[in-house]
């Protein structure tokens, strides 16, 4: 019983050690000082109520999310 609960303990060590925050996650800020944009800028942006308006390539679509 001794070796299953230092098994359990060494577990829960371990797992804490290799979850990181992503570093992906969070408010992101341009800096355009920073920044070379290039080619083709599309944009999404609320409509209406649960509406999404596309716009790119020329083309705009409306749509709704589920």
């Amino acid at each position: 019983m001794n070796t299953l609960t230092a098994a359990g303990l060494l577990l829960l060590f371990t797992n804490g050690l290799t979850a990181a925050d992503n570093p992906f996650t969070g408010t992101w800020k341009l800096d355009m000082s920073k920044s070379d944009f290039t080619g083709e800028t599309i944009r999404y942006q609320g409509f209406k109520a649960n509406m999404v308006r596309y716009t790119g390539g020329g083309e705009t679509y409306t749509f709704t999310t589920d």
